[in-house]
């Protein structure tokens, strides 16, 4: 629930701020892998889907979640039954019925980052 309600750009802030060499996780990066190992760089597109997928999680995660609670359990059940294994039932039973909450997350995590990048493109321009 915590990127619910911080700004991107301050969760943004706080990883880089953690993750310098005197920060908390940069301390324990270099704790478990040694001194010699460099601390991973968020600037770069890999730390910046790190840092968005960290934020826009709970997007997705709170809707999946209400449709799990909503969801029977008697179709998984029948599944079950007539000798389904886990994987087929998450994949021909749960999964078409998460779609919905899936797609609705994701267009709720477009909205919400298209903002940031409209700031961020805008200001190019000034």
């Amino acid at each position: 629930m915590l990127p619910l309600t911080i700004p991107t750009y301050v969760f943004a802030h706080i990883y880089t701020e953690l993750l310098e060499s005197d920060g908390w996780l940069g301390q324990l990066w270099l704790g478990i892998f040694g001194q010699q190992s460099s601390i991973p760089d968020l600037y770069n597109l890999a730390g910046a889907t790190f840092v968005l997928t960290q934020t826009g999680f709970s997007y997705i995660f709170l809707l999946v979640q209400a449709a799990l609670a909503a969801s029977t359990q008697n179709l998984e059940e029948a599944a079950r039954l007539q000798d389904a294994s886990p994987t087929e039932v998450f994949r021909r039973i749960n999964l078409p019925l998460l779609r919905p909450a899936i797609a609705a997350g994701l267009a709720l995590l477009v909205l919400h980052v298209l903002p940031d990048f409209g700031a961020v493109s805008s200001g190019c321009y000034v």
